[in-house]
């Protein structure tokens, strides 16, 4: 049986920002701050280590300008903090602030929902995805990401259960619930 993909040590401190309208000349650590203050977090421009789009460039045939890519899906944005307390705290905010779009951080376009999350490895983001398609109609009522790993939970009060690879996941989440 594989073993779960440990995380990387540099994803650690990273977030993943998605649904965020991208533009041409934008500043994405001036967004990373709007987003931090409307979330409450007290975050300074020290505290980064970086701040990027991922992902290849989503526009159309007529050229870059700063309104041609407004409508079409953003690339994520992956922000490095330069200590783990730091982005578990901005997490932790973030979950607590689900509600947060475009709209209240000010970026011009379409108002998307912003999410935050932890930066995962491609498998682990795969396992995730899986894990998540299979607890729908396993009698799983939770499914979550926690430093990198995958949980899942039958009902609230039950114990979590740690996904390591696709092999525990097809044993566990088949499983049929108890009676």
């Amino acid at each position: 049986m594989p073993a779960q993909v440990p995380a990387s040590p540099g994803l650690k401190n990273e977030v993943e920002i998605a649904g965020v309208n991208e533009h041409l000349n934008e500043n994405p650590r001036h967004i990373i701050r709007v987003i931090a203050q409307k979330i409450g977090s007290p975050l300074e421009d020290r505290d980064l280590d970086y701040v990027t789009r991922v992902g290849p460039q989503r526009r159309d045939g007529g050229g870059p300008s700063s309104d041609e890519s407004i409508d079409k899906l953003p690339r994520p944005l992956v922000v490095r903090f330069l200590r783990r307390y730091q982005r578990d705290e901005f997490l932790k905010l973030g979950k607590t602030n689900r509600n947060l779009n475009c709209a209240d951080i000010e970026v011009s376009g379409a108002k998307r929902n912003i999410y935050l999350n932890e930066r995962l490895t491609q498998e682990n983001r795969q396992l995730f995805l899986s894990a998540r398609f299979r607890c729908k109609g396993s009698g799983f009522k939770y499914c979550w990401i926690k430093n990198g790993s995958v949980y899942v939970r039958r009902h609230e009060g039950n114990p979590a259960i740690i996904i390591k690879n696709m092999d525990e996941l097809h044993r566990i989440v088949q499983s049929p619930p108890p009676e």
